[in-house]
């Protein structure tokens, strides 16, 4: 029977219409809803620092923490090195401050300090009351109390080659980009930091490609902030890596700290200091001596909070502001002989 269907059935219609229309949105905005934080929860628990153990050629095991950067590929990575019968914890605050700006950062207990002490070449524990007498062929702890010229060698091509392993392996993972490095240094650890750079600056490029289009080994270390560095290390005598680094091609930045009230401290980190930079570069922007009103000597001086400003600042500059992509760093000859 023909007729035209009453308005009132359309309203219905409309009704029912618009009713599952707003309930799906709504049930679609509920399966939504669930998965901002859960990405949120993701990032921040990707962030989280985190303990590390980094395993050396010679055996040690060095203890660390590292503090992810959220900036991924683009992302500059800080190494922390602590001073003379020091550790990791030693700097406070800074780390986190660091990754808050957008760093990477890695805080290493050099052997035989902190949670490295007391380590055997196989990485065993030692105990330490340990007794006079060692069985045959036992091997020797290490140990910040008696460490000789040879221990602070390998905390340079040993400790710090294993950090690096480590930098590349998350660089090859697209968590930082690894040509975008600093360190920083106190005391001891200023000493190992200028010697490493000079050693990485003179690793020569994989052979896998022509001159100038060769995959790097090394050559990452852009800036180093260094906090009174130690110029008595046995087996780490500073001339020679200075004069290294002052090789103008490499342009590494350096940020001398100091307490004016340490008599010793400033003559020696002057001296350093005058070593390292060129009169043109004493007046320039990439070398910098920064004197502060305290006796205070190595990571203690961070008690001043200019201290810790001036090397965010310095970093920021020399190495966060490098203009450098992130690229493969495995060498194309690697990656034929996996392929064959």
């Amino acid at each position: 029977m023909g007729g035209s269907i009453p308005s009132a059935t359309f309203a219905s219609v409309t009704v029912g219409r618009r009713w599952m229309l707003a309930l799906t949105s709504c049930l679609v905005l509920a399966t939504m809803l669930p998965v901002l934080p859960a990405q949120e929860e993701k990032a921040a628990e990707d962030l989280k620092p985190r303990a590390e153990t980094f395993t050396t050629k010679d055996g040690i095991s060095v203890a660390g923490t590292y503090w992810p950067s959220g900036l991924k590929q683009d992302a500059s990575v800080i190494v922390l090195l602590h001073g003379a019968n020091g550790t990791q914890l030693d700097w406070g605050g800074l780390s986190k401050k660091l990754q808050d700006e957008g760093f990477a950062v890695i805080a290493i207990d050099l052997r035989g300090h902190g949670q490295s002490k007391g380590a055997t070449p196989a990485g065993e524990a030692v105990e330490t009351k340990a007794a006079k007498t060692k069985p045959k062929g036992a091997k020797s702890s290490v140990d910040a109390g008696s460490l000789k010229a040879k221990d602070y060698t390998a905390m340079v091509r040993f400790d710090m080659e294993a950090v690096k392993a480590f930098i590349y392996s998350e660089h090859q993972q697209h968590k930082l980009n690894m040509n975008k490095m600093g360190i920083v240094g106190a005391g001891l650890g200023g000493t190992v930091a200028l010697h490493f750079a000079a050693v990485d600056w003179l690793k020569a490029p994989h052979t896998d490609g022509p001159i100038g289009g060769q995959t790097p080994r090394g050559q990452d270390v852009r800036a180093l902030a260094l906090l009174t560095p130690d110029p008595d290390i046995t087996g780490l005598p500073l001339p020679d890596a200075i004069k290294t680094l002052r090789t103008p091609e490499f342009q590494v930045a350096m940020l001398f700290c100091v307490g004016q009230k340490n008599k010793t401290d400033m003559t020696q980190t002057k001296k350093l200091y005058d070593q390292a930079a060129t009169p043109k570069e004493k007046n320039g922007d990439r070398m910098y001596f920064k004197d502060y009103n305290t006796p205070a000597r190595g990571t203690a001086l961070l008690k001043n909070a200019q201290v810790e400003a001036n090397i965010s600042v310095f970093l920021k500059k020399h190495v966060q502001a490098v203009a450098s992509e992130w690229r493969d760093r495995e060498s194309r000859l690697g990656k034929k002989k996996k392929s064959e």
